[in-house]
């Protein structure tokens, strides 16, 4: 049997994903066997999935598996190996660590099961009469110039005070001010999950409708750096915006899995650490840029994910459905309801006496956290439904302008998503499609 060039190369990816669980597993002097056994089952199974041989094109499931790769699998087996722990709190014992990764393996499976029992029940379903070519709409210039000039205006009026902020995402409390710009919460929230993103979007719906670049464009990329700087934006905002927008420029990436696999883990590996540069400093003069990466990142809190979840798992915290409910409700003022649920990483950070109180936890962890054991199943369940109905929607249906890029931004905050916590990640991903779909309403219309 001839076997293709793309097949190959997935072979080799294959082969090449496996040699940093095997490095680290080498070097680690204190080992735990059954935890470094089930955790690289964990990868194997991770690597099995990213480099499958039927040369699909990049799903929404490809990106789940990259990040338990990635996050629940290499970052858990360095902090192991270098006996790290993130934020304090009570020491961490090696069976710990391999109880958590059996729970979260099963959980892994679960949702392997239901996406492809969804996946293969739906795909051949009629495609949907509702959707129109890209051939046949036009966008309004005036009123994407509009949406987009207004959007800068009201950033320029948040940060007029520190605009300094526009360029370099700072800590420093004399300035975190910024972010509070607008008196109400209510008000803030609006403009960063929806007023802000708005000249992204356009831009996004102009590169789709348009296919061509000119003066026009530039003008909407000119406001949209403004706006979203990269290094002024969280990391995972930056992916969420950015690679959605790079699908919009080259769309046939989105058809080429293995140079998008590599990017995934080449921005996770590279570029994550190097916008980490500009996190801390509170003024330009402090920012020293270096081409190398600094990776202590990887034994700190941005990895911290697995960690907290093995909290939540070991100590066996359960709310029942209380951080569920917050989700749920994140819309509802604060001020009407005074004791709405706080995200899950400040939850667990009060209950477990950790030093920060922004962290993350995982998908499979709020699903613990929610409903114990049964919640691992369940949001198992619930993710493979999602991303089966995503990767059905757009591959095996025409789908609207819209949903593209609904579906393009999905892709890209999907790791944001699954690394959590959930109540933030929801609001912002429900913001975006309240942006993505008020702005198709507005500015795209059909060809006369």
């Amino acid at each position: 049997m001839k076997i293709n060039q793309q097949t190959k190369a997935n072979v080799v990816m294959f082969m090449v994903s496996l040699l940093p669980p095997l490095i680290i597993n080498c070097s680690i002097t204190d080992s735990f066997f059954p935890f470094q056994f089930v955790n690289f089952i964990l990868i194997v199974w991770c690597a099995c999935r990213i480099f499958s041989f039927d040369n699909k094109p990049i799903s929404s499931d490809t990106i789940t598996y990259l990040f338990i790769y990635i996050f629940l699998g290499i970052a858990p087996l360095y902090q192991f190996s270098a006996k790290a722990l993130l934020w304090g709190g009570a020491p961490i014992k090696d069976t710990d660590y391999f109880y958590a990764t059996i729970i979260l393996l099963g959980g892994i499976l679960i949702y392997d099961m239901a996406y492809h029992v969804y996946y293969y029940s739906k795909r051949y379903l009629r495609q949907s009469k509702s959707s129109t070519h890209a051939k046949s709409l036009q966008l309004s210039n005036t009123r994407a110039l509009i949406l987009s000039t207004l959007s800068l205006v009201i950033t320029l009026y948040a940060y007029k005070d520190y605009p300094i902020l526009l360029i370099l995402r700072e800590y420093n409390e004399d300035v975190k001010i910024v972010f509070d710009a607008f008196s109400n919460t209510s008000l803030n929230l609006i403009y960063t999950i929806v007023i802000r993103p708005i000249p992204i979007v356009v831009l996004m719906y102009y590169n789709i409708i348009s296919k061509k670049q000119c003066l026009f464009s530039y003008i909407l990329l000119f406001i949209v750096l403004i706006t979203n700087f990269p290094l002024s934006l969280p990391r995972f905002y930056v992916a969420g915006l950015y690679l959605p927008l790079m699908f919009t420029y080259y769309r046939r990436l989105i058809y080429k899995p293995l140079l998008i696999k590599f990017i995934f883990i080449f921005g996770i590996l590279f570029v994550f650490p190097f916008l980490n540069q500009g996190r801390t400093v509170t003024s330009v003069s402090e920012l020293e840029v270096s081409i190398i990466p600094d990776y202590e990142m990887f034994l700190t809190g941005h990895f911290d994910t697995f960690q907290n979840g093995l909290r939540v798992i070991r100590d066996n915290y359960v709310t029942y459905g209380e951080q569920l409910l917050g989700v749920i409700l994140f819309w509802f003022p604060r001020s009407i309801w005074p004791g709405k649920p706080i995200g899950s990483g400040g939850v667990i950070a009060e209950e477990f006496g950790l030093t920060f109180d922004h962290i993350a936890l995982n998908y499979w962890a709020e699903g613990w956290i929610n409903f114990g054991l049964i919640g691992i199943v369940l949001f198992s369940i619930i993710l493979g439904k999602i991303n089966a109905t995503f990767d059905i929607k757009f591959y095996k249906r025409k789908p609207s302008i819209c949903y593209m890029t609904i579906y393009f931004i999905y892709l890209g905050m999907l790791f944001f998503i699954l690394r959590g916590d959930l109540i933030s990640c929801v609001a912002y991903m429900v913001g975006l499609s309240a942006a993505t779909y008020g702005c198709s309403k507005l500015i795209i219309h059909k060809s006369r």
